[in-house]
């Protein structure tokens, strides 16, 4: 979590990205990136996703991250 919030600082004081919370953003794009992938193995519905399924999730998550937050 640390290293996180230190990557989007870093990124804030750069101008990439506009953060006023990087705490809760750190915290939300990790989430981002298991979108149902996760939930689904926790509760057993399903084994280890594809690395097309996981390159979909992730890849979604940065595009949304990036809506909210990108410059």
């Amino acid at each position: 979590q640390q290293i996180l919030q230190h990557f989007l600082k870093k990124a804030v004081d750069e101008g990439q990205l506009k953060i006023d919370d990087v705490e809760l953003a750190a915290h939300q794009f990790p989430e981002l990136c298991k979108a149902g992938l996760h939930m689904e193995m926790v509760l057993g519905l399903r084994g280890k996703p594809t690395d097309a399924e996981i390159d979909r999730v992730v890849e979604s998550a940065v595009d949304v991250f990036l809506c909210k937050y990108g410059v």
